[in-house]
């Protein structure tokens, strides 16, 4: 192949002496991905004279960053009674995992694993991703990580503006829809739970409440009123298109898709309407990804 040509044999790279620097500019970025990447990065400045060669160098580069973007993602969610999956904040993840195509491994932890928990990342709050040597919580910086981490895979939010606004949604669903939600459906919740994490979760939502999980589900046809009060803007939304994000989902959906599929999992009380925009969105979204939101068992019988 000459003397200028790097060489993909048996998936390693063979490297003639005279390409054997990275350019300018790139230190930051092979400290950061180390020998693996160094090669595929080098792979993509090689110069050709044919389709084939280009074809190959392109094909190489590509298994070599995905080998090294995938190495060590490790997963870690909180899981429920029987193998479910009952945090909101776990199914972002999942869904923002799918959509960038990456695989990972999950590392399960229960409600009351909080040393666990606190002893990875610092602080007592799933879902954490640990990725090499990098340990990220809070969704947000997750999905953030994700974005910046695999570049070459679909953007969960399609360019800087995209980012603001689902910025937006994130804080728009915190503030206003989850807060209706959980007093609708809280008091069913620790149903899905296993039995040594109920009273840790009882307790700690208790707490935040500042009442019983019963009180704040009282009076449940007005709690129920004021969560669909706040799915206002989203029924508009989605009479109008068919997604959050448009004509495809993306993040923003993904952030407000856990709300109700918390509700879906953690309550058997149906918080949306049959039929309307927001039930005709939520099935869509349970379909992605090879039917991604029923592949984990719902409320108990």
């Amino acid at each position: 192949m000459g003397a200028h040509r790097a060489i993909a044999v048996m998936g390693q790279i063979r490297l003639p002496t005279a390409w054997s620097r990275t350019r300018a500019g790139t230190s930051a970025v092979v400290q950061k991905a180390g020998h693996i990447l160094a090669l595929a990065l080098v792979v993509s400045w090689v110069p050709h004279d044919s389709k084939a060669v280009s074809l190959c160098r392109e094909n190489a580069r590509q298994q070599l960053i995905g080998r090294f973007a995938s190495m060590s993602l490790t997963f870690y969610e909180r899981v429920g009674h029987e193998g479910r999956r009952p945090s909101p904040f776990s199914w972002r993840i999942r869904y923002a995992l799918a959509h960038k195509g990456v695989p990972f491994e999950v590392r399960p932890v229960r409600f009351a694993d909080v040393e666990t928990i606190r002893n990875l990342s610092g602080q007592h709050l799933t879902p954490i991703l640990k990725h090499g040597d990098d340990v990220v919580h809070e969704t947000w910086d997750i999905a953030c990580y994700l974005e910046e981490q695999f570049p070459d895979r679909p953007s969960l939010f399609g360019g800087e503006i995209g980012r603001g606004i689902a910025h937006f949604i994130n804080a728009w669903s915190e503030t206003q829809l989850g807060p209706p939600l959980r007093r609708v459906i809280y008091a069913d919740f620790p149903a899905v739970l296993d039995s040594v994490d109920r009273a840790y979760f009882r307790a700690s939502r208790e707490r935040a409440l500042g009442m019983s999980l019963e009180d704040a589900c009282a009076d449940p046809e007005s709690k129920l009123t004021a969560f669909q009060e706040a799915c206002v803007p989203l029924a508009r939304v989605l009479t109008a298109q068919p997604y959050i994000c448009g004509a495809a989902p993306a993040y923003g959906d993904y952030i407000v898709f856990s709300l109700f599929q918390m509700a879906r999992l953690g309550s058997p009380k149906e918080v949306i309407a049959e039929g309307s925009p927001i039930a005709t969105w939520r099935t869509h979204m349970i379909a992605l990804f090879d039917d991604l939101g029923n592949r984990f068992p719902g409320y108990p019988k």
